[in-house]
């Protein structure tokens, strides 16, 4: 509701929404203190950045569906710079949350590590068993309540 009503506020202002729920200048629109130079230079730059994202989705999929496939998890999270679509760069690492019940989780990462060859980009697995989660929750894991609270479902069995 509130993402729906964001976005029609924003087209009635000329911004547009791009790629990952960012929200971009339009063409029409002012930018206050920027010339025509950093103008298309800011718009070059979110091109790009649009053009990123839209390769990322399809691949990203492809790699929750062999884990899913090959590791049958709980629960897929992503996390971190891709999941708040606050990196820059092309070369970010991917995070990656995998929720579960296994009796090694390293041996588990590494498996799934191993299994996701050729790479369209750089991965980094996290391997969390069900209880393992709720015990860090219950200890009041920083990192653990950011990841479930923030990060972007990509599988739920």
């Amino acid at each position: 509701m509130l993402e729906r009503e964001f976005t029609q506020r924003a087209e009635r202002r000329g911004t547009t929404v791009r790629a990952r729920g960012l929200y971009f200048p339009a063409p029409q629109a002012r930018i206050r203190g920027c010339d025509l130079k950093q103008y298309r230079a800011l718009q070059n730059f979110l091109e790009e950045f649009s053009m990123m994202n839209n390769d990322f989705e399809p691949q990203l999929q492809e790699i929750v569906q062999k884990i899913v496939r090959n590791f049958h998890p709980e629960k897929i999270i992503l996390f971190g710079s891709w999941a708040w679509s606050t990196h820059l760069e092309e070369d970010s690492d991917v995070d990656i949350v995998i929720i579960k019940d296994t009796g090694n989780t390293r041996e588990e990462a590494r498996r799934m590590d191993q299994s996701l060859f050729p790479r369209p980009f750089l991965i980094a697995l996290i391997v969390y068993r069900p209880d393992q989660i709720e015990k860090r929750r219950t200890l009041g894991d920083s990192f653990v309540k950011i990841v479930m609270e923030k990060g972007q479902v990509l599988y739920a069995a």
